[in-house]
């Protein structure tokens, strides 16, 4: 008898617990609730999806996977990135690069990005953004020769398609263009 009182004690203890857990918590009416997602970054919103696409260099063509997805409860805009390089000569070996952007909304409103790239560089931009244009300017790159800088501009051609150009500077020169992207959009 005692170990049945225990145990509907217990069993109605735990449904008062898990009822108060899942119940909608009261939001504080005072202060509105941070955007999120694409009311957060309405700029940026056109990029969200997959895409696919390919890179032109001087000497070579690259296939490109991206996607932009909104992550931590859609406070950050992630992109990532699969640059697929073929080799020159016929062979089963591809260079893959692989890096991901994390976009974030300042205190004052304006945009940031990280970037974090297989090579080990790390780094930290400006992103000035349009409804139809992004730019991504390093202000420091970390694990990098010193004063070495990047750019990436991103053009929207259409509702399903960008294009792209990926910039760098080496320390003490101006920007040269490195890869030309062109994307369409895949889901």
């Amino acid at each position: 008898m005692i170990t049945a009182v225990r145990v509907t004690a217990s069993l109605a203890l735990t449904l008062i617990v898990v009822g108060l857990s899942a119940a909608p918590r009261a939001r504080d009416q005072s202060s509105p609730a941070e955007p999120t997602g694409a009311e957060r970054f309405p700029e940026l919103a056109w990029l969200v999806g997959e895409w696919q696409g390919y890179g032109q260099f001087d000497s070579r063509v690259t296939y490109i996977h991206k996607t932009f997805a909104y992550e931590v409860a859609g406070r950050y805009l992630v992109e990532r990135t699969r640059d697929i390089f073929p080799p020159v000569t016929p062979s089963t070996e591809f260079e893959l690069h692989q890096d991901f952007t994390a976009f974030l909304r300042t205190t004052s409103g304006g945009y940031r990005a990280k970037g974090f790239y297989v090579e080990g560089y790390v780094w930290n931009s400006t992103v000035t953004a349009t409804a139809d244009r992004l730019v991504v300017e390093t202000e420091s790159v970390e694990n990098a020769p010193a004063g070495l800088r990047g750019r990436i501009t991103y053009v929207k051609d259409g509702p399903d398609r960008f294009t792209g150009t990926f910039e760098f500077a080496k320390p003490g020169q101006d920007y040269t263009l490195f890869e030309k992207l062109v994307m369409r959009r895949v889901s």
